[in-house]
């Protein structure tokens, strides 16, 4: 995992090292307190707890994927999950002596929709970046560096639009119209992605569409972020980021998971459906297992094989678009207030 790490994300790690090597912070009053004094102020129990939570959540949904979503075993998972959940809640607002997801923080309205606007629009943007790949080479019959080249717009629109967020917040001092309207280019987006895949299967539609979805999310992702500092104030202005970030990673990783468990639910029953012959077990495991294999069978497999990915690939775009209206909804309940003294 952490070797894939490195391979994958160079940019990450080169980042964080040279942050560790070169930031140099002034001295505070907290800089003479002891490391074991600081230590014991770090959230632990919360930290411990949400991260179980997230484990058996990730746990419930890949069993829903590969089983079935009444197998006893997805079911004490999401139940655990829930309960874990329930129980960071409390341990946040009742035991935390400095607790990293302060409920008062929380609560804000800016701060919680902001939040929650992250949450569904990494949740639908990932979700569509990840299985927008799985498409191309499932029913496209695209090689994965044909389909990974095809996802450079979405990084352009991605790139684009956080510059342009960020140049038009500090010549307008304000933030909540273009939220709100980065947030619909996110709906548009998906929208785009789906009706292509599931009308036109179009290319040059999907490209549009994961323009768009990039462009809403880098305009929203950097203007949530200054709704939730300037709704923090200058003390509360790291634990806020912190926040957000905190619903970033759990949109992206429940998005992802829902979606493969909606995928691989649909093309199992879709494959045990149409294909006929005694191997079905047999090619419906391989199938699901390795790309390659969609190529190794006959042509008349192959064809309904596609199909079936197809039709369960719909499922992940639908998922998204509906976390995309989800995110837009979220961000018409920000508040605005300007910025710089404008």
């Amino acid at each position: 995992m952490t070797r894939s790490f490195i391979f994958q994300y160079p940019g990450t790690l080169l980042a964080c090292l040279a942050v560790g090597v070169f930031l140099n912070l002034p001295s505070s009053a907290e800089s003479t307190t002891s490391f074991k004094a600081r230590l014991q102020r770090v959230d632990f129990l919360g930290a411990g707890v949400l991260v179980l939570a997230v484990l058996s959540l990730l746990i419930g949904l890949d069993q829903a994927s590969n089983v079935s979503l009444k197998s006893p075993v997805v079911i004490a998972s999401l139940l655990i999950a829930i309960a874990l959940f329930g129980a960071f809640a409390y341990i946040e607002s009742f035991i935390a002596s400095e607790p990293f997801a302060p409920p008062q923080i929380v609560r804000e309205r800016t701060i919680f929709a902001s939040s929650l606007a992250n949450f569904f629009a990494f949740g639908s943007h990932m979700t569509v970046l990840f299985y927008v790949p799985l498409y191309y080479q499932a029913v496209r019959s695209l090689s994965p560096g044909e389909a990974g080249i095809r996802l450079l717009p979405a990084i352009a629109g991605g790139v684009s639009g956080s510059l342009l967020g960020g140049l038009l917040m500090q010549k307008t001092g304000k933030y909540y119209w273009l939220t709100v309207i980065a947030y619909f280019h996110s709906v548009v987006g998906a929208t785009l992605v789906l009706v292509s895949v599931l009308m036109a299967e179009s290319t040059t539609g999907i490209s549009i569409g994961i323009i768009f979805s990039g462009f809403g999310n880098g305009i929203g992702v950097t203007s949530s972020l200054v709704a939730i500092i300037a709704a923090a104030g200058p003390k509360d202005q790291a634990v806020g980021t912190a926040v957000s970030y905190l619903f970033r990673a759990l949109g992206t990783v429940t998005g992802v998971s829902v979606g493969s468990m909606l995928v691989q639910n649909r093309l199992r029953a879709e494959l045990a459906a149409r294909l006929k012959g005694d191997d079905i077990d047999e090619i419906v495991r391989k199938v699901r297992e390795s790309m390659e294999f969609i190529g190794t069978l006959p042509e008349e497999t192959r064809v309904v094989v596609r199909a079936c990915y197809k039709d369960a690939l719909q499922m992940a775009f639908m998922f998204g678009v509906g976390l995309a209206v989800l995110a837009f909804v979220s961000s018409t309940f920000i508040k605005e207030k300007r910025l710089g003294g404008r």
